[in-house]
């Protein structure tokens, strides 16, 4: 029996739409891989569906059903029975690429990096668009520490996040941590959280991940993230909270940590200046935000001033949130990170 390379979580609530694309994707594709579902308390037919699954694939497929307790939960009850070398999270209603699962185990296989970056792709259930998220630098098919990974990082940081990232099992384990229940958006601790203890990063140049983006019920629509801001900051909060319990982290960790804590704190800033429709709250929130982050950690602040003044002309302008994410995909965007970072 070939040895599991690759356990694949899939957290699922009330899933039963949409799990079907992503357990045809891996499912009997590969010997070497192992699917657990975590069926997150479901009232639909979640598990109904899974079970058939696993008895089509009994030595692959695995289902397990616990009261709900959120996404973070699904991934740390799946981490403490996967058997694979390697361990990825995928959506349910997300799904992989399995024409470049073989390659993916392959370099798995050969590698004994603490972390693994793939590049992905989102599909915009709405409108059909694919849009690439490339995972190429000079150092693709490398193994490489983490103060080479941080001279190309503007190139690849978008894959430096839950889509492009797969860590080494045992080392994951050995962290020592769990990630937040309960909440949304914990995703950005399983991205940032392991890197303070990491030591080597595997860049493999496939497309792995395929993100479904467009759809109401998401974490990311905006009235959703509006609706949960308070949960951002929560995550923004342990992130910072786990940095210090770590102190001093060697220095290209504690970089590695605050660009990617940059990111998170614009979006905090983007969804109460930007998107709130209810201004007057916003606004409140933004500047209580900013005084929260002068308390915890003053250089976030410096590190995301251009960003925050940029969304503070927006929303004096009441620049339209749709356009907003728009622009987020255009050249124009690039344009203004490179004002924004220079």
């Amino acid at each position: 029996m070939a040895e599991t390379i690759l356990s694949i979580a899939v957290p699922a609530y009330n899933s039963e739409h949409y799990l079907g694309k992503c357990l045809d994707s891996m499912a009997g594709a590969d010997a070497r891989l192992e699917v657990i579902v975590v069926d997150d308390g479901s009232t639909d037919g979640t598990g109904v569906l899974v079970q058939e699954y696993v008895r089509r694939f009994p030595r692959q497929v695995s289902l397990i059903s616990k009261d709900n307790g959120g996404h973070g939960s699904g991934i740390n009850t799946a981490v403490e029975i996967a058997t694979g070398r390697y361990f990825k999270v995928v959506d349910a209603d997300d799904w992989i690429r399995t024409d470049q699962l073989p390659c993916l185990l392959d370099a798995l296989e050969r590698t004994c990096a603490d972390a693994v970056i793939t590049g992905y792709h989102t599909i915009n259930e709405a409108t059909g668009k694919v849009m690439a998220y490339p995972c190429t630098c000079r150092y693709a098919g490398q193994k490489i520490d983490l103060k080479t990974l941080l001279e190309v990082y503007d190139n690849i940081s978008f894959c430096c996040s839950f889509h492009g990232i797969l860590y080494r099992t045992q080392f994951y384990r050995e962290c020592g941590f769990r990630l937040s229940e309960g909440i949304f958006y914990e995703d950005h601790e399983y991205a940032t959280l392991p890197f303070a203890h990491l030591n080597s990063i595997l860049i493999l140049p496939l497309f792995f991940y395929q993100y479904r983006i467009g759809t109401s019920g998401q974490s990311v629509a905006f009235h959703n993230q509006v609706k949960r801001i308070d949960q951002i900051e929560q995550v923004i909060i342990r992130i910072l909270d786990y940095r210090e319990q770590h102190a001093p982290l060697r220095s290209d960790r504690d970089e590695y940590f605050l660009r990617k804590l940059s990111v998170v704190v614009v979006s905090y800033f983007a969804i109460a200046l930007v998107k709130d429709p209810d201004r007057a709250t916003g606004r409140a929130k933004a500047q209580r935000f900013r005084e929260l982050l002068d308390q915890y950690e003053p250089q976030l602040n410096q590190l995301v001033k251009k960003k925050y003044k940029t969304l503070v002309l927006f929303h004096r302008i009441h620049f339209p949130a749709k356009l907003y994410q728009r622009v987020l995909n255009t050249a124009f965007y690039k344009m203004i990170r490179q004002i924004w970072t220079s």
